[in-house]
């Protein structure tokens, strides 16, 4: 998935105000930057195994955003700088113990987090 920034915008930046479960599949292995920043009432996402690296800012400011599960047998190395930030409502994540990095921020201003699950 390619990166996206604040002068380009992704294909379904006009659904940002109807996407409300978000399933990135298996095959997948890289969310590009800004991906799906801003996507205001997304309230869930399902990772695929498969995804090797969350690109910086790929769900900040997901302020409806509730949970984020990632698939059993995951790849995932890195979870970029800003990747959760602004997810004022983010409950719940599980990071598996692949992740060698974790960026700056990465979940900056979740005030609600009260679970992460290191599996």
């Amino acid at each position: 998935m390619p990166d996206w920034g604040e002068t380009s915008t992704a294909p379904w930046d006009d659904y940002a105000t109807s996407v409300k479960h978000l399933i990135i599949s298996d095959g997948i292995t890289n969310v590009g930057s800004y991906a799906f920043d801003a996507l205001t009432d997304l309230q869930s996402v399902k990772i695929a195994g498969s995804v090797t690296v969350l690109g910086e800012y790929a769900f900040s400011e997901c302020r409806n955003l509730l949970a984020v599960a990632i698939g059993e047998g995951s790849s995932l190395q890195n979870i970029d700088q800003y990747c959760f930030n602004w997810c004022t409502n983010l409950r719940y994540i599980n990071i598996p113990d692949t992740v060698t990095e974790l960026g700056n921020w990465a979940f900056g201003y979740c005030e609600a987090l009260d679970r992460i699950m290191v599996n």
